[in-house]
């Protein structure tokens, strides 16, 4: 349930074209222009602590960004790819997602504001799904006809306990134990008759089921691709710091999730037209979905480099330090997990 970070973009006014640094203080703005393509890459080493156990994966993926003109004025249109997905054991297991299926879209202004993200495409192919909804009826046709044998036998079944009801009942000798046991199971046999008959009525359908969870996993990339901290108006001096506060989150019948990241910058030094910050940043996610649920506290610090002539982040690495405590594991238990994190980010103009 965690989530990368990803990359940067933006738009064009008339005083991009200065140098907005000077001395020993800097205004940060995003210089995005149209027909730009940026590279992002983003790595990660994590070492897990959970159950008893330990694991460690190093991850990395590519994102790529082109910079349109917006139809809104002082914005620009930005368009993403995941071009790459790998980690230290080869390419991604990503259950048969392809996310450069994918490609996601916003507006963005040269604060950094991001507004109206969406996504077109899927992560599976219609061949893929095709071959899903095919194997379903398949399913179906089998499920219905082993359905319909027995609901068959249970008929035949009511029908004779029906058959020797009316004996049973008028036999002076006959019980009410007895009695009540024999119309306890023609109620029973009329149960099950109604059950099998609306199982018929029940076809698989993964295929739909496949899509909301790409759907999902899409929205879920949203933080990670537009990761773009809004920027300070002012000027800015060695020690002085700005502080980003996001939100994001998904409410859907499968899961529904909550997070609430804080990142403070502190500007630290300026040099040959770039500006160095320290970077503290703390996260509280919460997540429900059918299985279960999540509690996590992230805390980290790192180093973040912003191009002042380039006019966006170049380069930002953090060391994060996570524990979750998780519900809904089997026979009902919890259980605690401990991550650390070491994430790099270097985004580059093609």
């Amino acid at each position: 349930m965690m989530r990368l970070l990803t990359l940067l973009l933006v738009a064009m006014l008339p005083i991009w074209g200065q140098q907005t640094f000077a001395g020993e203080s800097c205004h940060l703005i995003y210089k995005f222009k149209p027909g730009q393509i940026w590279e992002a890459t983003f790595s990660s080493r994590m070492q897990t602590f959970a159950l008893g156990s330990e694991h460690s994966v190093q991850n990395e993926f590519v994102i790529e960004y082109h910079v349109n003109q917006s139809k809104r004025s002082g914005w620009l249109a930005l368009s993403a790819r995941i071009m790459k997905q790998s980690n230290d054991m080869g390419v991604v297991d990503t259950s048969g997602m392809d996310m450069s299926r994918l490609k996601f879209m916003a507006d963005m202004h040269p604060s950094g504001d991001i507004r109206n993200r969406h996504f077109t495409g899927s992560v599976y192919s219609d061949e893929a799904l095709a071959e899903i909804q095919q194997q379903d009826r398949q399913m179906a046709e089998e499920d219905s006809a082993n359905m319909q044998e027995m609901l068959q036998m249970e008929r035949d079944t009511a029908q004779a306990m029906q058959e020797q009801k009316d004996t049973i009942m008028q036999d002076p000798d006959t019980t009410d134990e007895v009695k009540r046991m024999m119309m306890q199971a023609i109620e029973q046999s009329q149960q099950r008759q109604q059950i099998f008959t609306d199982m018929k009525r029940i076809a698989p359908d993964r295929a739909s089921m496949m899509k909301k969870s790409g759907e999902l996993v899409a929205k879920g990339w949203f933080p990670g691709v537009f990761w773009f901290p809004e920027l300070p108006d002012g000027r800015l001096e060695i020690g002085d710091e700005f502080e980003v506060e996001r939100k994001s989150g998904l409410n859907d019948s499968m899961i529904q999730s909550q997070t609430i990241s804080r990142e403070v910058f502190t500007l630290e030094d300026i040099s040959s037209g770039l500006a160095y910050f320290s970077v503290r940043d703390r996260t509280v996610l919460k997540a429900k979905s059918m299985g279960g649920s999540t509690d996590a506290k992230i805390g980290g610090k790192g180093e973040a480099v912003f191009d002042l002539g380039l006019g966006t982040w170049t380069k930002i690495m953090r060391k994060s330090r996570s524990l979750s405590q998780i519900s809904g594991l089997p026979g009902g238990d919890t259980g605690t997990s401990e991550i650390f994190i070491h994430n790099k980010m270097e985004m580059i103009l093609q």
